[in-house]
Parts: structure tokens; C-alpha cells; sequence
């Protein structure tokens, strides 16, 4: 565990993720309901910074997570996928 200031690591993250034009999202592979809402919501708040976003998730994902509003932006992981270079990925659960 980190002996550093758990707010100071906000700020910086926080920072990080201001000054990116362009970021690329996803979680773990098969994704439950938690990471799944995670990297949606995620997406649209860097979405709403006026952030170049790319949501990527790795199924199998349960199909209902499709039906939930907004979700159409993430896009399933698919072998042959091409990636552009972005400034920032960020993983999360």
C-alpha cells in the first residue's frame, strides 16, 4: 500500500486526465455490472470535457449491459481491432 496522500494522488490523476486530448478506456475481461459502469461513466464524463474517447471492453458482457442508455459507446474488443496512439489509458474495475 501507498504511503502517499490519497488526495494528492486524486489531483494528480485529476491533472492527468485534464490535460489528455485523447484517452482510451477498459476494464478487466468480462466485465461484471461494476466495471462495466465504470468504464461507461468514465467515458461519457471525459466525453463532456470534450475528450477524444475510445471505451473497449473484452467479452463476453452480459447483454443486457448493451440496453443501458448510453452504452452504445463502448465497443467490444475484437481480434484484428485496430488502436490509435492515445495520451492516456486508463484501466479500471
Amino acid at each position: 500500500m501507498s504511503d502517499r496522500d490519497p488526495q494528492a494522488m486524486a489531483k494528480e490523476l485529476a491533472g492527468v486526465l485534464r490535460g489528455a486530448q485523447s484517452v482510451l478506456i477498459t476494464t478487466h475481461a468480462k466485465p461484471d455490472g461494476d466495471a462495466f459502469g465504470c468504464v461507461l461513466a468514465m467515458a461519457w464524463t471525459l466525453r463532456g470535457m470534450g475528450k477524444k474517447v475510445r471505451a473497449v471492453v473484452v467479452p463476453p458482457m452480459p447483454e443486457p449491459f448493451g440496453q443501458i442508455a448510453g452504452a452504445s459507446i463502448v465497443e467490444r474488443f475484437e481480434a484484428g481491432m485496430s488502436f490509435e496512439p492515445v495520451d492516456v489509458a486508463v484501466v479500471l474495475d
